[in-house]
């Protein structure tokens, strides 16, 4: 199969699915995410590559996935498979422009479509496409581009209206961003913040552990308890100790110093000022930028928080017990574009069923609704023949079920085919 032949189902398959099922097409979600494969290096496929994996497995070669999904459930609307060595921003690029063809068809059932993706896929080219297209968008900035936004008083934050939001203040402005001037709504979440120390303090202790060992090993080597091996210098043991540095607050906080000689000395400190000021001016803050104008603040936070849609798509694609995209017995491209579709089409099922437990008001998860309807079963038993008899009797039993099952096979209407 041709991936223009998978393009073209996917395009009637959406729109079928917009207009049996009228989903909601107001806000839809956009996100890539990589899978990790065992496909030999020999293999001559395009598709698998070596690039910056998210589970940490860059040892292997990977694929990528982009998908649009609904926020109405996460119902997967269009999907691209991509090789897994480019970053996000420069395919968004790419999916922009075939969103903009796919606009008519998907504005029959709504005319106002906006569009929510995260700082990763962006890039002055896409922001280009999208302000010719008719499409809207919410989109979230990198915090240490904008310190001016992050230097705002707090007493400058609004609370925001609403149960959902309550834990949440905002402050909006305006600012020219990629070109155009946008509304920038700042928002400070104390949950959030909270969340974000935790991880700020393990990933603190994470590489002071590391820094101490590199210590360890200096001082080894300079008693002469470590003679072997190549001779440390001042340039490997700086590499090493950034390298231990990993994320962009923790290089802020830790303040590290070699010193020359014939075994150098690593010395580092925490710098409480930079601490005090990260804590006081990024944690808990997210800076949202849009062309919803008239949108309230309220709307952009929660337009931009239905994200978690696609990012719990794909954590049902990685889940190996029902929706699993691994194991993959594939190594060629056309064969791992029909393995992306069918996975798509499984999300996509799983998904409408979702919903429609939900209209009926019973709320699952997915994985939790596999597991139900999976324990529903019907036994039949066949008794032995006895003289005379021409065919041997039977009796057929369903498995005992609880009352979620009882409610699945009543909303469901399964009975009828006990």
């Amino acid at each position: 199969m041709e991936e223009k032949h998978i393009e073209d189902i996917e395009r009637e398959l959406s729109q079928r699915l917009i207009e049996q099922f009228q989903l909601s097409l107001r806000t839809l979600t956009y996100d890539g995410t990589n899978f990790f494969t065992f496909i030999n290096t020999r293999a001559a496929a395009e598709l698998p590559q070596r690039g910056h994996h998210k589970q940490k497995r860059n040892d292997l070669r990977q694929v990528s996935l982009g998908m649009l999904v609904s926020t109405d459930f996460h119902v997967p609307l269009f999907h691209k498979v991509y090789a897994g060595n480019v970053p996000d921003c420069t395919i968004f690029r790419t999916v922009t422009e075939e969103l903009r063809t796919r606009y008519v068809e998907l504005a029959r059932s709504c005319e106002h479509i906006t569009l929510v993706f995260d700082k990763g896929n962006n890039s002055e080219e896409a922001f280009a496409t999208l302000d010719d297209s008719p499409f809207h968008f919410i989109g979230s900035l990198v915090p240490s581009q904008h310190p001016d936004l992050l230097d705002v008083r707090e007493r400058r934050y609004q609370p925001l209206a609403g149960e959902r939001l309550k834990d949440c203040r905002a402050y909006r402005t305006k600012k020219s961003v990629f070109g155009q001037e946008r509304t920038i709504v700042v928002t400070h979440n104390d949950n959030l913040r909270h969340g974000q120390l935790q991880g700020l303090t393990t990933h603190l202790e994470k590489a002071r552990r590391k820094l101490r060992d590199l210590q360890q090993k200096l001082r080894r080597r300079r008693q002469g308890r470590t003679k072997g091996g190549k001779a440390p210098t001042a340039a490997s043991i700086r590499k090493q100790a950034h390298e231990a540095l990993s994320g962009q607050p923790v290089k802020e906080v830790l303040r590290i110093a070699v010193e020359e000689g014939p075994v150098p000395n690593l010395t580092f400190t925490t710098d409480p000022v930079a601490l005090s000021r990260l804590i006081r001016t990024t944690l808990g803050k997210t800076i949202l930028f849009t062309d919803n104008d008239d949108w309230t603040s309220e709307d952009i936070v929660l337009g931009y928080r239905s994200q978690s849609h696609i990012e719990d798509a794909f954590r049902q694609m990685k889940d190996p017990h029902y929706l699993g995209w691994s194991p993959m017995y594939h190594w060629t491209d056309s064969k791992i574009r029909v393995h992306a579709f069918t996975c798509v089409l499984a999300l996509t099922l799983s998904s409408l069923l979702q919903r429609t437990l939900s209209q009926k008001g019973l709320e699952l998860s997915i994985p939790r609704m596999l597991e139900l309807l999976g324990g529903i079963r019907e036994t039949l038993v066949i008794y032995p023949k006895k003289p005379g008899q021409r065919r041997p009797r039977t009796a057929r039993a369903v498995s005992t079920l609880s009352a979620e099952q009882e409610h699945l096979l009543t909303a469901l209407n399964l009975r009828r085919y006990l």
